[in-house]
């Protein structure tokens, strides 16, 4: 195959794929698929052969359009966070959270990836990402200082890095968005998945920018986009659970890390479980 198909192609004619073409493309059983924002939905009309746009979940099923509009006047950066913090559960419940357990998993073609993330005190992260039972990242970090192991061996830790690993050791960010230096933003709102959503741009102290997505009926946070290392990553939340009276997102759908969507679905939340710092220590 490999020595002949070259010459092959050059040897095919208008002819040859016209024929194929009038076999295989068949306009009456074509169907265009759009992935985007449903407010450019009426401008594709002309397209469809029945005259109608229809709409899928990600399931693929078919669902009716929602006649969302768009709202922008009168929302503010502060009225987003404090409808998100009130929705998930209120600043003093939040506030009294002192350690993190959460862990979720994720079927990829190797086998099972499971990410492990530990917070305490909004300084001590302790974060894992395990394929089965191997190792392939482990993150420590008291606050101070970190260690940072790929597989078995460890790499080098840059400032950039660890005030990375700063920003992931809080527990619940929007509790700092309104005075702890941090920047915020409406940059406007948008229909995603058949919601109105208002679109928060969020710079934090250290200059790292993320676009973060809240519902514009219920508050909360529903998309989060960031850029890693050169890299989009969009982080999709949905299946909300209370666990001990604060709601947590049970389903996350991460697109941008790989050529797939890796969907993640969280197997354990535990809050104020005594985590000890020994968990954190980066010393030999």
């Amino acid at each position: 195959y490999y020595d002949n198909d070259r010459q092959r192609i050059n040897e095919m004619t208008s002819a040859d794929i016209l024929e194929v073409a009038r076999e295989y493309l068949l306009p009456g059983r074509a169907h265009i698929v759009i992935a985007g924002d449903q407010a450019i939905a009426p401008s594709l009309t002309r397209f469809a052969g029945d005259g109608k746009v229809h709409y899928y979940t990600r399931e693929g099923k078919e669902i009716e359009a929602m006649d969302v509009q768009l709202v922008t006047e009168n929302i503010t950066a502060e009225g987003v966070v404090e409808k998100f913090l009130a929705a998930i559960g209120g600043r003093s419940r939040l506030a009294a959270v002192k350690d993190l357990t959460w862990e979720a998993t994720t079927k990829i073609q190797e086998g099972t990836l499971t990410m492990t993330k530990i917070k305490k005190n909004d300084e001590m992260f302790f974060g894992q990402l395990r394929i089965d039972d191997l190792n392939v990242l482990k993150i420590i970090s008291d606050g101070r200082s970190a260690r940072v192991f790929q597989g078995n061996k460890e790499k080098e830790t840059t400032e950039e890095e660890l005030d990375k690993f700063r920003t992931y050791a809080v527990i619940f960010p929007q509790l700092k968005y309104l005075d702890q230096g941090y920047q915020l933003k409406v940059v406007g709102s948008a229909v995603l998945n058949q919601r109105n959503v208002h679109i928060l741009e969020v710079t934090t102290p250290t200059g790292k920018s993320s676009s973060q997505y809240y519902d514009a009926n219920n508050g909360l946070l529903v998309r989060w986009v960031s850029e890693e290392d050169g890299k989009t990553d969009i982080w999709d939340y949905s299946d909300y659970r209370a666990v001990e009276g604060i709601k947590f997102p049970y389903q996350s759908i991460l697109t941008g890390l790989a050529e797939e969507s890796w969907l993640y679905r969280v197997k354990n939340i535990k809050l104020n479980q005594g985590i000890p710092d020994d968990l954190f220590n980066v010393e030999d």
